[in-house]
């Protein structure tokens, strides 16, 4: 075999060979390793002991979080997650961590490839200062170290005391609840701190309002005294066992979910049972367009349990079912809903119109425009009108229809207006219930929504959602054109759309301009960039100041045919800021293009971002275009 052929054989086959992917769950989870089964801190020693952690991960590690764990089970964050490393198969861990006598543990967690999330803890037992503060909490007047408390019973009186042989520095309060320790304030302030010979310091909770809430599992007072170097820290617990009180309880009488016909009454009723007493009630009807308030009652004294009936009168398709709301006597407020199940006895009215979406588009003034179609309904209407809106979105006439029986054929007549923009049919029937159907009217212009590529840089054939539709577009053929399109007729490509500032803008210019620009030639790939075009057209392209992007939508043929342009083409920026949520400039682009050898004005604007793929210079967007009829 020759070298070349061996070679060709060897790239052949190494091609067609694909790594099996990698099976991240295979691996074993992660391992954290302490030195040490627990430690114990003596805070009056010289020195304390580290902490030290390996931490290994066979599928290679993600992040590695610390906490500090204090009594009452509180955990705080110690430092910023890890997420760099040098060895994403191990990472170590040695810390000094500012100890104190409340520090029951220290937590590593670590997240590996594959999300796999394992915790250790290491637990510390910390000796306390002999000659720290001391603070002592007297609740009701009685010393304790426990309180026992049940929701909605009154707060007591929680003196705390602290006292030094030392100058007391600071003394701070601070709260344990659901294991997050924040702080309580005293005076306004997270933390008091002294400047005089202070050696004691007394506050009483009640005096700032504290009140336990559910989850609370602990007050905790922090004292400093002594140097600034050196302090004296002391931390004193209160335990707070707390019960709490559940919330009102509903129970609906034939069962949280019922099934009722349209336009039937349902009676829903049932029970509601609070151990803290109810003291208020509201009841709502549930509907798809919002919750309606039935009846409010607010009771006093309150109840420990109250009954409820409600009629719902009329069903219809909205209804979704009976919320109840219950308030007790601990502010605790909870919600319950009955479900309906709404079965649709009598649909909406049907409509069908003959003409298409596309069918008045182009009309000239004064031409007739008639709709034909049918409208049928099994339950008799209440109106059928022939509506014609302007370009405002105002109704410059409403013709009711006539009708007999339940089936309609459709034959209404409406001589159109420059102004006329839609027409329709809107519906209504015995039960309420509304069909409205359109269609658009375009009066001496062509109106088109058209999808764009900016596909310019590589000469893109497809995008990760299928072909692109090109960056030239064609009043002519009211379409986007692709490379191979314009290079067939080159002289029906109007204006050309490409990114620039890092795809942070869209531009648009004439084809002299692309002409111009490297992003629009060279293309080995379609073989068609404009250096292989032959002649192409040169309009002028303007800035539309009369009319602002605001109101393109209501412009008129009057607006098109009142457009000039003179003087050099432009070349601007109709959107800008990072795909894929360029701003549209409030601009409105404008240019005459001779189509079949009559000169017609050309008015767009950029509408919307459509699709940006992992290639940017393939990404599209829409434009709304006006061409003089």
């Amino acid at each position: 075999m020759k070298i070349k052929e061996f070679l060709l054989l060897f790239v052949i086959l190494f091609a067609g060979c694909k790594p099996d992917p990698i099976d991240l769950d295979a691996f074993a989870e992660p391992r954290i390793i302490f030195m040490v089964d627990s430690i114990v801190v003596d805070l009056n020693a010289a020195r304390v002991p580290e902490i030290v952690s390996v931490i290994q991960a066979e599928a290679g590690l993600t992040s590695v979080t610390q906490y500090v764990i204090k009594s009452e089970l509180s955990e705080t964050m110690y430092e910023s997650p890890v997420t760099s490393f040098s060895n994403v198969n191990s990472f170590s861990i040695s810390k000094l961590i500012p100890y104190t006598e409340d520090v029951v543990g220290f937590k590593v967690e670590a997240k590996d490839k594959a999300g796999r999330i394992v915790s250790a803890t290491l637990p510390i037992r910390v000796i306390p200062l002999r000659d720290a503060p001391t603070v002592n909490f007297r609740v009701n007047g009685i010393e304790s170290t426990v309180v026992s408390y049940r929701e909605g019973d009154p707060m007591p009186v929680i003196v705390i005391n602290a006292s030094s042989e030392d100058e007391l520095m600071t003394f701070a309060v601070s709260k344990v609840v659901n294991r997050i320790e924040t702080p309580i304030l005293i005076e306004g302030k997270d933390t008091i701190k002294f400047s005089g010979q202070d050696k004691s310091y007394r506050v009483d909770l009640s005096v700032d309002g504290y009140q336990f809430e559910p989850k609370t599992t602990a007050v905790k007072v922090y004292v400093s005294a002594g140097e600034q170097s050196k302090p004296k820290i002391k931390v004193a617990t209160l335990k707070i066992e707390f019960t709490e009180i559940p919330g009102p309880e509903v129970v609906f009488t034939g069962g949280a979910s019922i099934s009722a016909n349209e336009f039937s009454n349902v009676t829903i009723a049932g029970s509601i049972t609070a151990e803290a007493k109810i003291k208020q009630v509201k009841l709502f009807r549930k509907k798809t367009s919002g919750n309606v308030l039935l009846n409010e009652v607010n009771l006093s004294p309150t109840q420990a349990s109250y009954p409820f009936s409600v009629q719902l009168e009329r069903l219809t398709m909205e209804d979704q079912g009976l919320i109840v709301q219950a308030t007790d006597g601990n502010n605790k407020t909870t919600s319950f809903t009955c479900t309906v199940q709404v079965v649709e006895t009598a649909p909406a009215p049907t409509v069908t119109l003959n003409q298409t979406i596309d069918a008045f588009n182009g009309v000239d003034d004064g031409q007739n425009i008639t709709l034909t179609g049918s409208i049928s309904t099994l339950s008799g209407y209440q109106s059928v009108d022939f509506v014609v809106y302007d370009n405002t979105g105002a109704i410059i006439q409403r013709i009711p229809v006539s009708y007999s029986g339940n089936n309609i054929t459709l034959n209404p007549t409406f001589a159109a207006t420059k102004s006329t923009r839609k027409v329709g049919i809107e519906v209504v029937d015995i039960n309420g219930k509304v069909t409205n159907i359109y269609r658009d009217v375009h009066v001496g212009y062509y109106y088109a929504r058209v999808l764009m590529s900016m596909a310019g840089e590589d000469s893109k054939a497809t995008s990760d959602t299928g072909p692109l539709p090109g960056p030239f577009f064609s009043a002519k053929n009211r379409k986007a054109m692709s490379y191979i399109e314009g290079k067939a007729a080159p002289m029906e490509c109007d204006v050309a759309f490409h990114t620039q500032s890092t795809y942070g803008a869209v531009r648009v210019g004439n084809m002299t301009y692309a002409r111009g620009s490297a992003k629009f030639t060279g293309h080995t790939k379609t073989g068609a960039g404009l250096d292989t075009w032959g002649t192409s057209t040169n309009y002028t392209v303007k800035t539309i100041s009369a009319v602002n992007r605001a109101d393109f939508d209501e412009t008129t043929i009057d607006n098109l045919e009142a457009l000039t342009f003179t003087g050099s083409s432009e070349s601007p920026v109709i959107a800008s800021g990072a795909f894929p949520n360029p701003v549209p400039a409030n601009m409105v682009i404008g240019y005459q293009a001779q189509i079949d050898g009559q000169p017609k004005n050309v008015m767009f604007i950029y509408d919307m971002f459509d699709n940006m793929p992992a290639d940017k210079s393939a990404s599209t967007f829409y434009i709304k275009v006006k061409i003089q009829k």
